[in-house]
């Protein structure tokens, strides 16, 4: 059963669409004499024809002068010798009177023959009249009769009212045709056995064309939908993108992401995703179709995830630029691409190892760059031979570049210099970068033993004056010339006192007569004022020469 598509110009009316088997175009009045049967009584129903059908053959009106017909359909006037009939031009006469129809039903079966009158003029002379109910109590006494599993009495009576409400512009009967015909399709799921997606997707068409029930129409698509993935999911088949594809055209609220409100709906969806979508309403049908769109999506994408973790970031990537409900997954990835990266670092290449790092070093994790440099020149040093000055040196130099590790370029250089202590390069190196040689042994410059610091040395900076200082030493401390000097003469020595009235302080210097450096034997601490200064002459009796 295919359905018939709306036809152009036919918008915004029901289309009588033909689901079952062929039969004749006009077979509706059949159904409409099954009523009239029980109310006319002596009347034969087998020559009664529709308004619609009569004036179908207008053009043999004039033939069948003088035949007896019989007509059903609904009048617009009524008076005591004059009947209109809806929809026909043709001028009914009354033969008699005759009683004025009572109730709100328009029908009426009439019976008389065509005459000619006036001349030409064609009229109809109504020799009987029997009012009728109206169509929609014929509709609804025959609904209340048809079984509820019987799918094709639902189409027939769908189908008739669909009609006589479009050929009479009865919108009630074409909302009562509507929801008939919305009890057929009903019928015809529940005999589903199984229900497939192909027959879903039929009886969502079917509802469509006569505009029924759009979300029975979006239940039908979404079972569709469902057992089709899971008819995948069972056979681990692909073709999981064409239902994403089809699920984000036919079900409305796939591209509005779920919050974090919306978890709890989200759960209680995908444990029983049909009654659930079922009994939700038009928003919460939105929630689920998100739920059911990203649930395909979440496991299309995790299908693709390499089971070593090599594409961890691809994937991580595309979890959180497609699927912000589950963004929580992509660390997981991307520590699994991480894992495998370096587990297999130490077999790369230089020129790989830069390829890898040039990968990772825009994505700012500086410690797994790090880790993988780290790992790499660890594999590395394994490989040294430690007595290869030359593979040394390049490993020092791997330390330095690569890691900016200069106390492991250090260590390795001076491993090196031990395998070939003559070469000058390596010396030059080590001393460039603040390395000195100390008892056979690089050591940096800091570390080298402090020579013995001379006492006297230490007083002079410090500015003070001790025994043992030469005059020299003791102006340097002072930083300043004395006050006043004073020359004595012993036996065997020849002695000098100089004060240093700022100070505070009186010097002696002693020497022995032989030429020698005078030196400070004795430092007093003025504790009175000091006379004013006097210059002694140069060479008092007994001093010459000190």
């Amino acid at each position: 059963m295919n359905p018939r598509q709306n036809e152009p110009g036919n918008a915004g009316q029901v289309v009588v669409t033909r689901w079952t088997r062929p039969r004749p175009a006009l077979w509706w009045p059949a159904l409409l004499v099954c009523v009239w049967l029980a109310c006319l009584g002596s009347v034969q129903a087998e020559s009664t024809q529709t308004v619609e059908e009569f004036i179908a053959q207008k053009a043999k009106w004039s033939s069948l002068e003088g035949a007896t017909l019989q007509i059903e359909g609904r009048y617009s006037i009524f008076s005591p010798t004059q009947l209109r009939m809806e929809r026909c031009d043709l001028e009914f006469v009354l033969a008699r009177a005759f009683p004025n129809p009572a109730g709100d039903s328009k029908n009426v079966l009439i019976k008389g023959r065509i005459e000619k009158r006036d001349g030409n003029k064609l009229v109809f002379v109504v020799s009987e009249l029997v009012p009728q109910t109206s169509d929609l109590e014929n509709f609804r006494s025959l609904r209340g009769k048809i079984p509820s599993n019987k799918p094709e009495d639902w189409y027939k009576l769908a189908d008739w009212g669909a009609h006589r409400g479009m050929y009479y512009r009865d919108e009630e009967l074409k909302k009562e045709a509507v929801e008939a015909f919305r009890q057929g399709v009903l019928a015809e799921h529940r005999k589903l056995s199984p229900a497939t997606p192909a027959a879903l997707r039929e009886l969502a068409l079917k509802l469509a064309s006569r505009g029924a029930d759009p979300p029975l129409q979006l239940e039908f698509r979404h079972e569709a939908f469902w057992l089709e993935y899971n008819a995948l999911r069972k056979d681990n088949r692909e073709g999981d993108g064409g239902v994403l594809t089809e699920l984000s055209q036919q079900i409305p609220g796939t591209d509005q992401p779920l919050t974090a409100e919306d978890e709890a709906a989200r759960q209680l969806y995908l444990k029983s995703p049909l009654v659930t979508f079922k009994d939700g309403d038009a928003d919460q049908r939105k929630k689920y179709a998100r739920a059911f769109y990203v649930e395909i999506l979440k496991n299309r994408i995790v299908r693709d995830a390499a089971a070593d973790g090599k594409n961890g970031y691809s994937i991580a990537t595309r979890i959180e630029d497609q699927l912000p409900e589950y963004r929580v997954l992509a660390p997981e990835y991307r520590l699994k691409e991480q894992a495998y990266h370096l587990g297999r670092v130490g077999a790369l290449s230089r020129k790989e190892l830069s390829e890898l790092v040039s990968k990772f070093e825009p994505l700012e994790i500086p410690e797994f760059v790090l880790a993988l440099k780290t790992k790499w020149m660890a594999e590395k040093a394994k490989q040294v031979d430690s007595q290869s000055a030359i593979e040394l040196v390049d490993l020092g130099d791997d330390y330095l570049i690569i890691l900016n590790d200069q106390t492991a370029a250090i260590r390795y250089y001076q491993k090196a210099y031990a395998a070939s202590p003559g070469t000058q390069a390596i010396s030059d190196w080590l001393t460039e970068h603040g390395m000195v040689l100390h008892r056979n042994e690089w050591i940096p410059k800091g570390m080298v033993p402090p020579v013995p610091d001379d006492p006297i040395a230490a007083a002079v900076r410090a500015g003070q004056v001790r025994p043992g200082m030469t005059t020299e030493q003791v102006k340097s401390a002072l930083g300043v010339e004395p006050t006043r000097k004073t020359r004595v003469a012993t036996s065997g020595h020849l002695q000098e006192w100089w004060v240093f009235e700022d100070h505070g302080l009186s010097i002696q210097f002693t020497r022995r007569r032989r030429p020698e450096t005078a030196l400070v034997t004795k430092v007093m601490t003025l504790t009175t004022p000091s006379k004013p200064t006097t210059v002694e002459p140069e060479n008092p009796s007994g001093t010459g020469g000190f």
